[in-house]
C-alpha cells in the first residue's frame, strides 16, 4: 500500500496536482492518513474521504482530509487502483470541499485508470453507467461519479491525449472563497468551469457531448466494441453496453415511438436502431423527434455498415426553445445495414 501511495503522490506531484494538506500529527504521524478497514457498516463504497479541520489555503476554502478504504468490499486485484482513487479523492477534497462528492470519485476513478489501466475499484460503476445511458454522467449522487470517470477519460483522450492535465486544470479553475455564512460557496462548480473552458477553446460541451453518446454505443459485445474509436471503450467489459430502447426495419416504417416512462436525465441518451440493410438504394429515412418543451434536445443519425463501422452521421441543431428537430437521412448506396438514432439531453 505505501508503494501504491507513493505512486500516486508522485503522479500528482509531478503533474502539479492539489496534494493533501499536512494534518499537524492527526492519526498519529503529520502525514497523510489512509485508514484500512476489514468491513465497515452501512457502506456503499469502498473508498470514503472525510477531513479533520478547516484550512485555508491561499484564501480559498480548504479542509485537512483523510481517507478510508473498506479492503474486505475490495478484490486483491484492484486494492492497487482503489487506494490511489482514495489519495487523488481526498487531496481534491482538501483543495475543493464544496464540490459535489461524485466529481471527486470520478476523478480518483480516472487518475487510477491513467495509472493502472483498470478505473479504481472496479468496473462495475462504469458498466452500470453504460447499462443506464439514460443517467447524468456526474451529478449529486456519489454513485455516479464511478461512471463518471469514463467520462473524464474520453475527455482527457480529446483535450490531452491521456496524461491528465486538461482534467487536473479544470480542477485549478473551481475553488472557491465563501465569504458570508458557514456554508461553503460551491460556484463555479465543474460543470460550469467545463463548459466555459470549452467555450473558450472553441470545442463546445454540447457538441463533444453528442460525440460522446455516439461513441460510447462502441463498447461492450464484440460486436461494437471491435469497431471502438478510442481504445479504452474497446477495453471495457463485454456487459458495458448502453441498451437499445426500441429496434425498427426500414419496410415496416412509418413507427412510432414513446418513451414509456424513461427519464432521460441531463446529458444522458437513449439509443433506437433501426435495419435498413432491405432498403431500396436511394431511399430516404426520415427522423423527427418531438421532445419535453424547455429542454434542449439533440438528435443524431449515425449510418452502420455491416461490419459494425460507422459509415458517417449526420445532426440536427440544438434549439431549447423548439423541442422539435427532423434528419432526413439519405440511404444513397447499400453500405448502410442499420443507421443509430441518438437522443441525448442537453
Amino acid at each position: 500500500v505505501f508503494a501504491v501511495l507513493e505512486l500516486a503522490y508522485d503522479y500528482l506531484a509531478d503533474h502539479r496536482w492539489p496534494l493533501p494538506f499536512a494534518d499537524g500529527g492527526r492519526g498519529g504521524t503529520p502525514g497523510f492518513d489512509l485508514y484500512l478497514l476489514d468491513g465497515e457498516p452501512d457502506a456503499i463504497r469502498a473508498v470514503r474521504t472525510s477531513s479533520d479541520v478547516p484550512h485555508v489555503h491561499e484564501g480559498f476554502d480548504a479542509v485537512v482530509p483523510f481517507a478510508r478504504v473498506d479492503d474486505a468490499m475490495v478484490p486483491e486485484s484492484r486494492l492497487e487502483g482503489c487506494v490511489i482513487s482514495a489519495f487523488v479523492q481526498a487531496s481534491l477534497l482538501g483543495s475543493d470541499p464544496a464540490e459535489a462528492n461524485a466529481w471527486r470519485v470520478a476523478t480518483g476513478d480516472y487518475v487510477a485508470y491513467l495509472l493502472t489501466g483498470h478505473f479504481g475499484c472496479g468496473e462495475e460503476g462504469i458498466v452500470q453507467q453504460q447499462r443506464e445511458s439514460w443517467r447524468t454522467w456526474i451529478g449529486h449522487d456519489e454513485g455516479s461519479g464511478e461512471g463518471g470517470a469514463l467520462f473524464l477519460a474520453m475527455l482527457s483522450a480529446r483535450t490531452d491525449g491521456l496524461t491528465g492535465d486538461f482534467i487536473r486544470d479544470l480542477w485549478s479553475a473551481a475553488p472557491q472563497r465563501t465569504w458570508e455564512g458557514d456554508r461553503l460557496r460551491a460556484a463555479p462548480d465543474m460543470w460550469q468551469v467545463l463548459n466555459a473552458v470549452m467555450e473558450v477553446g472553441e470545442d463546445p460541451l454540447a457538441r463533444f457531448l453528442e460525440e460522446v453518446a455516439v461513441s460510447r454505443y462502441f463498447a461492450g459485445p464484440a460486436s461494437r466494441r471491435d469497431n471502438a474509436p478510442l481504445a479504452l471503450l474497446a477495453g471495457l467489459p463485454h456487459d458495458a453496453a448502453v441498451p437499445i430502447q426500441g429496434t425498427a426495419s426500414f419496410d415496416a416504417l412509418p413507427r412510432r415511438f414513446e418513451p414509456h416512462g424513461l427519464e432521460v436525465e441531463p446529458y444522458g441518451s437513449a439509443y433506437l436502431l433501426v435495419d435498413t440493410s432491405h432498403a431500396p438504394a436511394g431511399s430516404v429515412l426520415r427522423i423527427w423527434l418531438r421532445g419535453e418543451l424547455g429542454v434542449g434536445w439533440a438528435l443524431a443519425a449515425v449510418r452502420i455498415g455491416e461490419d459494425g463501422a460507422e459509415r458517417g452521421r449526420v445532426r440536427a441543431p440544438i434549439r431549447p426553445l423548439n423541442p422539435r428537430s427532423y434528419i432526413p437521412l439519405e440511404l444513397s448506396d447499400e453500405s448502410t445495414n442499420h443507421v443509430l438514432v441518438v437522443v441525448t439531453n442537453m
